[in-house]
């Protein structure tokens, strides 16, 4: 690679590190990185101190390590493919890289070892919480980084390979493949699930699931991270190892050998996404069912209405983003209600609040539903500038993620209640009514992290398997919110109860207005957040 890609890579490292200094220089800045750094440390801390302390731990059969792990990275392997874009580069990269006389090789190298630091920091934090179930914890986080290396080059892989499928036949033909494979795959594993006997558990399912031939097929170049994992000596561990660095080297030689000018879909697929990010605007001509997209005027927000306008507009323009907060809670349904239905059974009440209560919780699971502060970065000046209060612009920019969230619970709701008599129709209206206050609180807090801690969303548009370390700190941040209003929703709601003479109602609307009210406050937060926002200090490069 171009010597001066590596003066690149290592410049960009260090602005990353000037950013962080030059945001301790104030005073929001030192407290929100002294919060981050105490929440690492107290991770940190107690599971080195339970390693220290000899706890008793179960560790589980090698055998059952060497199946699990290849699946896993398979899982999470599609879940890239699926959610994320490869191949595509910041703005800044495409202006200063693409005219520049650099080769085609030269700068997927550069776009490769450029993302693989976060990918090693991410396998680094992984391996904190994993390695105590692996027979060796240093062979553990050997194979949880490798891992992290392969799932990035393997990502990257599975888009050349379609770029060069879409080159050298039709666009179709890649994006029919991995649909066709994709098809293979899940009836193969649905044929190994049909042939266990009537009556199985669901460990025994998925035990059939795993050993079935075409899923084996499909982990096998992943093998060597599963018995890496798995290895219980220092030889076992070397003689993996190898075999693991063996895989990613030919990924390299795979990535660098398939001569396809990528460059234009990469520039085109780049720009599109970087344009959608920076502004309320799709990026070129929309399709004519967008076109005729028809939403309110949202007049009841008062001032803030137009931004929540703009959001929901650039919400339905790009459907990719509705599709985990509604696929997501229909599976459920799907599972727990309407397969009983069809099998001429009546859904069991326990499978039918698990759908319910999953489609309450989507919020705090998915925060990666950004259609708020978080696309809107760039315009942060833009923003600031308006004649809006910061509390109307927090109430704007929170409501198209609320609303998305309250769509897919009341629709679980409803598929519910037309579909089972099992749950009393009383019974649901309690999670109709606690939904939309925590799914605003949750979206808010989400948003006060992001004031407060600033972070770009990647080009692909979503964090994908990134950093796992800021997502588990946003979940951290969000429980502590939802345990604080819970709490006092459930001390509300068991006064009213009390004082009413044990009405349902009377506690269910109580717990309502208390994580009504909750949301003030945490709205106002965020609007005064907004407010002490630097453009000229926070925004990361």
């Amino acid at each position: 690679m171009n010597s001066g890609l590596w003066l690149l890579i290592r410049l960009t490292a260090w602005g990353k590190v000037r950013f962080l200094a030059r945001r301790a220089g104030s005073l929001r800045g030192a407290l929100s990185m002294a919060v981050v750094a105490g929440f690492f440390l107290l991770v940190l801390g107690s599971q080195f101190l339970a390693f220290y302390a000899n706890d008793e731990f179960p560790r589980p059969d090698p055998a059952i390590l060497r199946a699990w792990v290849p699946v896993s990275i398979l899982v999470f392997l599609l879940l890239e493919a699926w959610v994320g874009r490869a191949l595509a580069f910041t703005p800044q990269e495409i202006d200063f890289l693409f005219p520049a006389p650099l080769s085609r090789r030269e700068l997927l190298a550069y776009h490769v070892v450029s993302r693989l630091g976060t990918r090693m920091l991410s396998g680094l934090w992984a391996s904190v919480f994993v390695h105590r179930y692996a027979p060796s914890p240093a062979a553990a986080v050997a194979a949880v980084v490798l891992g992290m290396v392969f799932l990035h080059l393997a990502t990257e892989l599975m888009a050349l390979a379609t770029a060069a499928l879409a080159a050298w036949s039709s666009p179709w033909v890649g994006r029919g493949f991995w649909v066709a494979a994709g098809l293979a795959l899940v009836s193969a594993v649905g044929s190994a699930a049909a042939a266990v006997p009537e009556g199985a558990r669901a460990h025994e399912i998925l035990e059939s699931v795993i050993q079935s031939v075409p899923l084996r097929i499909a982990t096998f170049p992943i093998r060597p991270f599963g018995e890496l994992f798995a290895a219980g000596s220092a030889r076992a561990a070397l003689l993996w190892g190898t075999a693991a660095l063996g895989v990613i080297a030919l990924q390299g030689v795979l990535l660098m050998a398939l001569d396809v000018a990528y460059t234009e879909r990469s520039l085109a697929t780049s720009r599109k996404r970087m344009e959608r990010l920076r502004s309320g605007e799709s990026a070129g001509v929309s399709r004519p069912w967008k076109l005729r997209l028809r939403v309110p005027r949202l007049a009841p927000l008062g001032p803030g209405a137009p931004l929540a306008r703009r959001q929901l507009v650039e919400m339905l323009r790009n459907p990719r983003a509705l599709l985990l907060p509604l696929l997501l809670p229909a599976m459920y349904v799907g599972i727990f209600v309407l397969v009983p239905r069809m099998q001429g059974e009546e859904p069991d009440r326990a499978g039918v609040w698990a759908a319910v209560g999953f489609s309450v919780l989507i919020p705090i699971l998915l925060p990666n539903v950004g259609f708020d502060f978080r696309r809107d970065l760039d315009r942060m000046a833009y923003l600031k500038g308006l004649p809006l209060a910061p509390y109307a612009v927090a109430v704007g920019q929170i409501f198209a993620p609320v609303a998305l969230f309250v769509a897919a619970q009341w629709a679980v709701l409803a598929s519910v209640a037309a579909s089972t008599h099992t749950v009393p129709y009383l019974w649901l209206a309690a999670p109709a009514l606690l939904g939309p206050p925590l799914a605003w609180s949750m979206v808010a807090s989400d948003n006060l992290l992001f004031l407060l801690m600033p972070y770009r969303l990647s080009t692909e548009g979503a964090q994908n398997v990134q950093f796992v370390g800021k997502g588990m700190l946003i979940l951290f941040a969000k429980l502590l919110v939802l345990g604080v209003l819970g709490g006092l929703a459930a001390l509300t709601a068991m006064a009213a109860h009390w004082l009413t003479n044990e009405s349902a109602i009377a506690a269910v609307l109580a717990a309502a207005g208390v994580l009504t009210l909750g949301c003030l406050p945490l709205t106002w937060a965020v609007g005064a957040s907004f407010r002490a926002f630097d453009v000229s200090r926070d925004v990361p490069a």
